[in-house]
Order: C-alpha cells, then structure tokens, then sequence
C-alpha cells in the first residue's frame, strides 16, 4: 500500500495555512476529506506551527512538488497538487 496520503496531507495543510478567508478553508478542509476518504481513514488536525509552513525552504519544496507533478499529470500520485496548486515562489 503506499503512503501517498502522507505527503497529501501535509501539502493540503500548507493549502489551508495560505488561506485567510475561514468560510473558504473551511470547504477546502472538507474537499480535502473526500479525497482522503479514497486513501485511508485519519482525522487530520491542522494545528501546526506556522512557522514550518511560511519559510523560503518549504516554498520551494512545494513549488518543486507542484511543478513535477504538472509536468506528470497522469502519475497516479499526481492528487498530492491538490495542496500544492497554490505554492508561489
């Protein structure tokens, strides 16, 4: 089995710390919930420090994850840009 819903949860993680607007987080929290219903049954929870997420470092790991999997489009681990799709550096 493969744990792709690792790293899933951690780029939707740094989705929902960019997000201010807490009605939108909210429906990007539960859209993220129906995909991982499709890999395993966790409860996720989003209290993490902030500081993780918002450094240059972590950006670029993100933006390197995003733009790989835009390049490879029909991998079958492409879902993780689901979180990764709002990286900018």
């Amino acid at each position: 089995e493969d744990d792709i819903w690792i790293v899933l949860i951690l780029m939707n993680i740094y989705r929902l710390k960019s997000i201010t607007r807490p009605d939108h987080q909210q429906l990007v929290a539960a859209k993220l919930h129906g995909v991982l219903s499709e890999f395993k049954t966790v409860t996720v929870h989003y209290a993490i420090q902030d500081a993780v997420y918002q450094g240059s470092k972590m950006r670029k790991l993100v933006a390197g994850l995003d733009m790989f999997y835009y390049r490879f489009k029909s991998s079958r681990f492409s879902v993780v840009r689901f979180g990764s799709v709002v990286s900018r550096y």
